[in-house]
């Protein structure tokens, strides 16, 4: 409600003890009020009314009797004079002033009321075309994104496809490569258990070779030895039955010659007639002379004896001497075939300190290891790659499915 205030003269006025002092006070009051401001606002127009109801309080109370309007009451303007009520009539003045303020307060507001709610409809018809407007807008992006969508779907099968025929090939590549690993695993095992073993039998047999080797070569050491003792031992024999020979020769040559001699001494025509008779001297002639023959005869037959057993001697010396040429060849080709052994030994000896085989199985072991993590790597890769991909299948699932949801919305609802 307008507050009710009295309007107060101003400095230089006069003291409103008279009425027609109060009514110019009151008049300038009234005139002062549109000057205030830029026009007579709903308070103003409200107030001037209680002004003058105020003035005509104030003359009341002077002993002036104001006239009371017999039609509606009538709000006079600010440049009228207030007209001098009664005293009596001052409180239905004041009662017709509050319902003509309270009338004008109304339609004021009803006013306000209406503009505002043109004012709200207007804003709300702006806000709802807007809305309406980017509504459409977004509705058309969306369109445009799930026909780019719809559009790119293809592409993205077809590329989905190819990955995972990628993925498909590598992991059967992989499974190749591991199977491929597996083998020349196994066949690196297998290949050093059968060098082992091929190792182990050469050198054994190799080992049961030598052994054999010099049992053989003590044994015919021990032959030979035995053999060159008996041959010696017979050479010594022979040698010996050769001087006994020889000295059973000279002894028989000495006979011999004593024998020829005495056959010239008896021959000797000389010496004929200091044997005694005549009779006796050719028998004993005849008798020496058969005599000689059968001890040449014998002579000659251990001679020839002789030379028979020594030309045996010389032969068999002969054959004993091949024998043992023979035997010192054997003895050389056995010390060279045992020689050649020992450089066979040595050198597998050395070949196998200088190839390395342990380093290389060494070096097989760690290519292995080495094949297995990158085979692990390879296997993780395409771990995240497969992950990758369902993520991407789940983000185009999630993408594509509120989208087809719209549409069958839509659809419905044309439909």
């Amino acid at each position: 409600r307008p507050a009710r205030s009295r309007a107060a003269p101003p400095p230089g006025s006069p003291a409103p003890g008279l009425p027609g002092e109060r009514a110019a006070a009151l008049g300038m009051s009234a005139a002062a009020a549109p000057a205030a401001g830029p026009g007579p606002g709903p308070l103003a127009v409200a107030a001037a009314p209680e002004a003058r109801a105020g003035a005509a309080a104030a003359a009341a109370g002077d002993g002036q009797v104001a006239l009371r309007p017999s039609g509606p009451a009538h709000a006079p303007s600010v440049h009228e004079a207030p007209a001098r009520l009664p005293n009596s009539s001052w409180v239905y003045a004041k009662q017709a002033q509050e319902s003509a303020i309270i009338t004008a307060m109304h339609r004021q507001m009803d006013a306000l009321d209406d503009k505002l709610c043109s004012h709200i409809a207007r804003e709300l018809t702006r806000v709802q075309q807007q809305s309406d407007r980017l509504r459409e807008a977004a509705v058309a992006r969306l369109e445009a994104k799930i026909a780019a969508l719809e559009a790119a779907q293809p592409k993205l099968d077809r590329r989905l496809a190819e990955l995972h025929g990628n993925c498909r090939g590598l992991s059967e590549e992989m499974q190749a490569q591991i199977r491929r690993a597996d083998q020349t695993d196994s066949r690196v095992w297998e290949w050093r258990r059968q060098l082992d073993e091929e190792f182990r039998a050469k050198l054994s047999e190799l080992e049961q070779g030598r052994q054999q080797l010099c049992t053989s070569l003590r044994v015919a050491r021990a032959t030979s030895d035995d053999v060159l003792k008996r041959y010696t031992s017979r050479l010594a024999r022979l040698e010996e039955h050769a001087e006994e020979h020889a000295a059973q020769a000279e002894d028989l040559g000495q006979s011999l010659m004593g024998v020829h001699g005495r056959l010239l001494q008896l021959e000797d025509p000389g010496t004929g007639g200091r044997g005694g008779g005549a009779g006796a001297g050719p028998a004993r002639p005849a008798q020496a002379e058969d005599a000689g023959g059968g001890a040449l005869a014998l002579l000659e037959k251990q001679g020839s004896d002789f030379l028979r057993r020594v030309e045996q001697l010389q032969q068999e010396s002969g054959d004993l001497r091949s024998r043992i040429e023979q035997q010192e060849e054997r003895y050389r080709s056995l010390r060279t075939l045992c020689e050649a052994k020992d450089e066979r030994h040595r050198a597998l000896g050395s070949r196998l300190d200088r190839e390395n085989w342990e380093g290389r199985l060494k070096e097989l072991q760690s290519r292995l290891h080495d094949h297995e993590q990158s085979r692990q790597a390879h296997a993780e890769q395409i771990e995240i790659i497969q992950q990758k991909f369902a993520l991407q299948e789940q983000g185009l699932v999630g993408r594509h499915g509120p989208a087809r949801r719209q549409q069958q919305q839509q659809q419905q609802q044309s439909a």
